[in-house]
């Protein structure tokens, strides 16, 4: 064995103090390390949740958008089946009142065709009355 001089053992002393400091920095670190790996995984979680978060109101805001979207078309279909509901109303009416009046042609057509008769009735017996008053007023 080797053997220790007098200026070597306090050599060996202060080495074994610095041992004992460097195991209790180095413990130290490990614990600091320790703490920050901790603190590292709090904020991924954090991190993640907050990701989460924001999918879930850009998504929720994109349902809302659509949604927002799906009532204006919806109010804008009501609107137009409203006017479509109107316009065959209109149209209805329209055909009906077409109807009468093609009644009332028909109606005013044969009226006339009766005057026509009895005008042309009138005008035979109008022409018989100058007949019979020429012949009698005489030559």
């Amino acid at each position: 064995m080797r053997r220790l001089e007098p200026g070597r053992a306090q050599d060996v002393k202060y080495h074994g103090r610095d041992d004992q400091r460097s195991e209790e920095q180095l413990k130290r670190r490990r614990e600091s390390l320790r703490l920050t790996e901790e603190e590292v995984l709090t904020l991924r979680r954090d991190l993640d949740y907050s990701r989460k978060a924001v999918w879930e109101t850009l998504a929720n805001g994109v349902v809302n958008s659509y949604r927002t979207k799906l009532r204006k078309i919806e109010d804008a279909r009501r609107a137009l089946e409203k006017k479509f509901v109107e316009a065959v109303e209109n149209l209805r009416l329209r055909s009906e009142e077409l109807e009468t009046s093609m009644v009332e042609v028909e109606v005013s057509r044969f009226k006339c065709l009766e005057f026509k008769f009895l005008a042309a009735a009138l005008q035979e017996h109008v022409s018989e009355l100058e007949e019979v008053c020429r012949r009698a007023r005489g030559p």
